[in-house]
């Protein structure tokens, strides 16, 4: 969004952390104000104050739970300001403790209350923030876009003899599922498929560990990588095992490229994959599920390029970053 935006109409500003894999492409594109978000939350709420004193800002758009907390909390002393806030479906996340989403829970029926906007990514995000005490009209669903022309049309099939290729793409924490995709590809001998993980996160010495202990040949991991457009091309399957996902950004990148793609059934994915013409949806957790997914496609390559096809063409009728920067566009200047 940032470096596609109309720039003669509206200066952008992004206040971010002090690191990340992504801040020299924000210097590149927009004005970018540092600070550290590892101070109290007094502290931070103070320093933006500051800041939104200095820059006299028409619209704020704060992105992710912390980011709407302080950026809400800062913005009470400036009514005249539009916001927006996208939380992006933290209030269903099944990886924090029940007391945590009490108190997400409390916090959200709050910010109810308050002038702000909301961006739901989802059709479940929006279902679940109308759940959660957010007014219909101050909600506006905005699907998150990919750039169709970044992430072009690559179908890969098998060939004979050749072992199936999957992807996985995300963090390595347990809410993407990945220790039950290793599980269900255990079995699995390096002739019959190749899994490539690309991602870091705090599971990745133990599931190195449990690769390494059942001799599992046919798991690489990649750690980070910016750009993943290669990899994708290269492979015939994209993996999403997630216990929770609001949105799935990886999904809509793979289904962009023609990628079959198998991956839970939980919060908006289904929105994306339809079962049974652009993959194989499973229950999360499903060991069983996932393993007989990837033997079907593994079975019946001319299903890969099918559900290709047919992804291709669901992504360019909803999910290309042209239709998510025309709505948000409409948003920020009409609203």
């Amino acid at each position: 969004i940032i470096q596609k935006w109309k720039k003669a109409e509206i200066e952008l500003i992004v206040i971010t952390h002090l690191e990340g894999h992504y801040l020299e492409d924000y210097r590149k594109s927009c004005r970018v104000i540092c600070i550290d978000f590892k101070r109290s939350s007094w502290k931070l709420i103070c320093a933006l104050r500051r800041i939104i004193q200095k820059e006299q800002p028409n619209i704020i758009h704060n992105h992710l739970w912390k980011a709407v907390l302080l950026g809400t909390s800062a913005v009470y002393a400036f009514p005249n300001l539009k916001i927006y806030n996208q939380i992006h479906g933290v209030v269903a996340d099944t990886d924090r403790p029940a007391w945590k989403l009490h108190i997400y829970k409390q916090l959200l029926r709050f910010m109810a209350y308050t002038p702000a906007n909301f961006v739901a990514v989802s059709k479940y995000e929006f279902s679940r923030l109308q759940e959660g005490g957010v007014d219909k009209s101050k909600i506006h669903l905005i699907y998150n876009g990919v750039t169709a022309a970044d992430f072009s049309y690559a179908p890969t099939l098998p060939t004979e003899g050749q072992a199936l290729k999957l992807l996985f793409i995300g963090r390595l924490e347990a809410v993407k599922g990945i220790q039950y995709l290793l599980e269900a590809t255990r079995d699995f001998e390096a002739s019959q498929i190749q899994l490539s993980i690309v991602g870091e996160g705090k599971l990745s010495e133990n599931l190195q560990a449990y690769c390494t202990a059942n001799d599992m040949q046919h798991v690489h991991f990649f750690g980070f990588i910016k750009d993943v457009r290669k990899l994708l091309a290269a492979h015939h399957v994209f993996v999403a095992p997630s216990l929770w996902e609001v949105f799935g950004i990886s999904i809509a990148e793979a289904m962009a490229m023609g990628k079959a793609i198998i991956a839970s059934r939980v919060g908006g994915i289904p929105e994306l994959i339809l079962h049974g013409k652009g993959g194989y949806l499973c229950s999360p957790t499903d060991v069983e599920a996932l393993r007989d997914a990837i033997l079907k496609l593994s079975a019946t390559p001319a299903k890969i390029a099918t559900f290709g096809a047919f992804n291709r063409q669901y992504f360019e009728a909803n999910f290309s970053f042209a239709k998510t920067l025309e709505k948000l566009e409409q948003l920020y200047i009409s609203h």
